[in-house]
């Protein structure tokens, strides 16, 4: 039964949601299944168009995942958190949107071709210092700017999803345990053996 943007147990209304662990999973079956993608089809003259191509045949797949494996739920309602999914897709926004549309219109109206050739190659970065192959040039087509940028957003989210999980870790370290102390007295079950 639907409620609201939740759903609830039929028999006893509690509140019901997908778990955590269901995402995961979907998750990392995409993501492996994208890595044995990667590497059964590459080959050394691999550039940004096939990383390109094998990051977007990750989509379907990651949708296939969650048709083919049935959804865990749990008792609840998911409080918002900050996936690596979620920290993958802001980085590729920011990194397209601002890096790649922003500051290269800006470094190409604006500045030399020795500024818009080194703003391409900070935006080839990280994925050009583990290959020449997706170094980013004024000659490299749509097809390859998209698939470095779509690779390094990746590295980009793993950075951010570290840093989100290390600050919330401290947070929740630091946190005061809650003792759940009232003034009903429950009996202990040595008590009710007597």
């Amino acid at each position: 039964m639907l409620k609201g943007t939740f759903w609830a147990c039929p028999s006893c209304k509690a509140d019901i949601d997908l778990a955590y662990s269901y995402q995961r999973c979907a998750d990392l079956f995409a993501f492996a299944s994208v890595v044995l993608l990667g590497v059964a089809t590459r080959k050394p003259a691999s550039g940004g168009a096939w990383l390109l191509w094998t990051i977007l045949s990750g989509i379907p797949l990651w949708f296939a995942f969650f048709l083919l494996v049935p959804p865990w739920l749990r008792k609840g309602r998911r409080q918002p958190r900050l996936t690596l999914m979620s920290a993958y897709l802001g980085a590729v926004a920011s990194l397209f949107f601002v890096g790649l549309v922003g500051f290269g219109a800006i470094t190409k109206f604006l500045g030399n071709p020795a500024d818009v050739q080194e703003h391409l190659e900070d935006l080839s970065i990280p994925l050009a210092w583990i290959s020449r192959n997706f170094m980013i040039t004024r000659a490299s087509s749509l097809s390859d700017v998209c698939g470095v940028v779509l690779g390094n957003s990746f590295f980009y989210a793993l950075l951010l999803f570290g840093c989100y999980q290390s600050i919330r870790w401290l947070f929740l370290r630091a946190r005061p345990t809650q003792l759940n102390i009232s003034d009903n007295h429950a009996l202990d079950e040595d008590d009710e053996d007597d």
